[in-house]
């Protein structure tokens, strides 16, 4: 009789009913990487030409289109004498899919016969030509094949090298110019259009700003303080908004340097470029994502979603019980959590019952300001920096202070607060960053304080011989932190001296670093998750995760033959097997994990009497600080994978909140500190 475990004869492979984090970490890497493309070498172009296409003699096809995200090209079928190119991107080989549509025409009606959805990082190879045929279906039944079409593919690293030439020896050539825009839709061209205004309208403003610059003897610096602005060396005041400022440590290595006045960058439109090129990028991310396998009605959503709520709390997140005892590391996340607080200003901070009041507040002069003193116990002379302004696309919002009880400089990043950062947060493109890759918003905006406040920062640790430079923030400000941290960290130690250290503690940060870069830097800063928090658990993987898993749980639904069980046990296999062969690569909550929960939650459903009949004598999960029957607030260290995938949960926006993270941090120290010391009274 074969072991219980083992599968029956015939029968399919069972699925894993759980993954270690150590493959899923081993597993990170995306596929393509395999395949001759990676984050730092990978092409930027695709020439396509279709060669036949095959279909039953009823139908006869006129043109096929092709479309990947906003980009659309039309061939026509016969005589297969043209070839389209289309741009490439990393996340674009990792995650889109390539909609190929053929249409036939009949007299003035034009109607889809056939279609394919090509998955890009399905295709054998990305460095060289290849002609692959490939099944098309029917429209009607998209798993009904009717056909084939054969296409000759050819990758290049320069869009401008995919020519006749790389396509074969066939006399083609790609379509440009007219020939290729005439196939795009007036949208594409209206934007197209607009840019073309707005870089007119921009090199026009520039050559106003520099004759100003030079009647004016240069723009002022934009740190708040000019007694504080006095403390930085001359090598690292904060430059211009026209400099380019040039590393001390390394001649060669040159910042990019971005203005600071909303206003001084409005375009004849009232937009900004950079909210210009922000939108667009997020119009791109929205078609990826909305345009391929997300068709179900409102009811069929509602109902996908709790059947996955429902298979995600019989299947809860995975916990490691490797709980933190030292009440002093709690202690110091507490006193950042100081800093992060005010951050977001007089208001928010009446509201979570942490001001002096609205009203006192709102008769104060500058009461953002003076609640960042307040509350972190600072001097106004302590204020190095002040960044709160109008809102601009990719400049996040921070202040930076001399923190004299530890003698550091503390850069504090608010959260999400108003529309542009949350198209920082939609931005969810995956680019290059190091040797790995990152969410590309958050990279812009911490691109933003390097160009702006990098050699600030030098100069001022130097000027006040500080020992340290502590970075922190809340949801969004940590994710920016933390690439901050890892573009600058080295360059930092070197400028100032060899014992200063650089740390950052980070809260609610979204997932935004490849697993390299985590296990990288995870000695140098802290991040800590809450209970159901959804935010640290979101990367553009996940998302697309959560969308399979959303269609497979519609179409269970329709199933009436399935019971409850049955749908949530093959929900669960097939969220395993996502994860298991990585098809939708995830980005991760820098630095080393801690998440915050409350004993109570590991048996809710169970009431507290008969907990208490149930553990007589006996234990939970055999750590006592876990174990101990009176509800409480535990921290313990945890491993990022175990945080990849999207939960459903009632109060998943709730515990993103920051007073829910302050509350449970100094709820747990508290707890910590009280059972410390009955242990030592024993």
């Amino acid at each position: 009789m074969p072991p219980a475990d083992t599968a029956p004869p015939g029968s399919p492979p069972r699925r894993p009913s759980r993954i270690d984090p150590a493959e899923l970490r081993e597993r990170s890497l995306p596929s393509i990487h395999s395949k001759g493309a990676s984050h730092e070498a990978h092409p930027t172009a695709v020439a396509v030409q279709v060669h036949a296409v095959r279909l039953p003699d009823s139908l006869r096809p006129s043109a096929v289109t092709l479309l990947l995200r906003r980009d659309k090209r039309r061939l026509p079928v016969a005589p297969y004498a043209q070839c389209v190119s289309l741009p490439l991107s990393y996340h674009k080989l990792v995650f889109d899919v390539l909609k190929l549509d053929v249409f036939q025409t009949r007299i003035i009606t034009t109607t889809r016969i056939a279609q394919l959805r090509l998955r890009l990082a399905d295709l054998p190879r990305f460095d060289g030509e290849f002609v692959h045929e490939l099944p098309l279906f029917s429209p009607a039944s998209p798993e009904t094949q009717i056909g084939t079409i054969e296409l000759h593919l050819a990758f290049s690293a320069d869009p401008s090298a995919v020519d006749a030439s790389q396509v074969g020896a066939n006399g083609v050539s790609i379509a440009s110019g007219d020939d290729a825009s005439s196939f795009e839709s007036q949208e594409q061209r209206d934007i197209i259009e607009l840019i073309g205004a707005f870089e007119a309208a921009r090199v026009e403003r520039d050559r106003e700003q520099a004759q100003l610059d030079a009647a004016t003897g240069g723009s002022a610096s934009s740190v708040s303080s000019a007694s504080s602005a006095s403390l930085a060396s001359p090598t690292s005041q904060v430059p211009s908004s026209h400099s380019t400022t040039i590393d001390p440590i390394h001649p060669n290595r040159k910042l990019a340097s971005h203005r600071t006045s909303a206003l001084a960058r409005r375009t004849v439109v009232g937009l900004t470029e950079n909210t210009l090129g922000g939108l667009k990028d997020l119009a791109e991310t929205a078609a990826a994502f909305l345009g391929t396998g997300w068709k179900m009605s409102k009811a069929d959503l509602a109902s996908a979603m709790l059947l996955l709520s429902d298979m995600q709390r019989e299947h809860p997140t995975e916990r490691t019980h490797n709980v933190v005892t030292d009440p002093q590391q709690l202690r110091i996340a507490a006193y950042f959590m100081d800093f992060v607080l005010p951050s977001y200003g007089a208001v928010v901070l009446n509201y979570f019952g942490y001001g002096r009041g609205f009203l006192r507040d709102a008769l104060r002069i500058n009461p953002d300001r003076k609640a960042v003193l307040d509350h972190a116990k600072l001097a106004p002379a302590d204020i190095l920096a002040w960044e709160f302004g109008l809102p601009e696309l990719f400049k996040p919002n921070f202040y930076i202070a001399h923190d004299r009880r530890t003698d550091a400089i503390v850069l504090t990043i608010r959260g999400t607060l108003n529309v542009h950062e949350c198209i920082v947060d939609a931005t969810t493109e995956y680019v290059r960053f190091l040797d790995g890759y990152t969410h590309k918003g958050f990279a812009e905006s911490a691109a933003w304080i390097e160009a702006k406040y990098l050699d600030a920062i030098v100069g001022w640790a130097n000027s006040l011989k500080c020992n340290a430079l502590h970075v922190v923030g809340h949801s969004l400000g940590g994710a920016v932190g933390a690439l901050f941290m890892m573009s600058c960290m080295d360059h930092i130690k070197r400028a100032t001296h060899p014992d200063f250290s650089v740390r950052g503690c980070f809260f609610a940060s979204p997932a935004c670093a490849s697993m390299n870069l985590v296990e990288r830097f995870s000695p140098h800063m802290d991040s800590f998750i809450n209970e159901s928090d959804v935010v640290p658990r979101l990367s553009y993987g996940a998302m697309l995760d959560f969308r399979e898993l959303m269609v497979a749980a519609a179409g269970m639904l329709r199933n009436k033959a399935l019971s409850r069980a049955d749908r949530i046990a093959a929900l669960h296999e097939l969220s395993v097997e996502l994860k298991a062969t990585n098809k939708h690569p995830r980005i991760y909550v820098p630095g080393a994990l801690y998440y915050m929960y409350k004993t109570s939650r590991v048996h809710a459903s169970t009431s507290r009497r008969a907990v208490k009949q149930a553990l007589h004598g006996k234990e939970l999960v055999g750590n006592e600080l876990v174990d101990e029957l009176e509800p409480h607030y535990v921290v313990e260290r945890t491993d990022p994978v175990l945080f990849g995938d999207v939960i459903i949960r009632s109060n998943m926006v709730y515990h993103h909140l920051l007073n829910k993270y302050d509350n449970s941090l100094r709820k747990a120290h508290d707890w910590l500190e009280e059972w410390s010391r009955k242990a030592a009274a024993q």
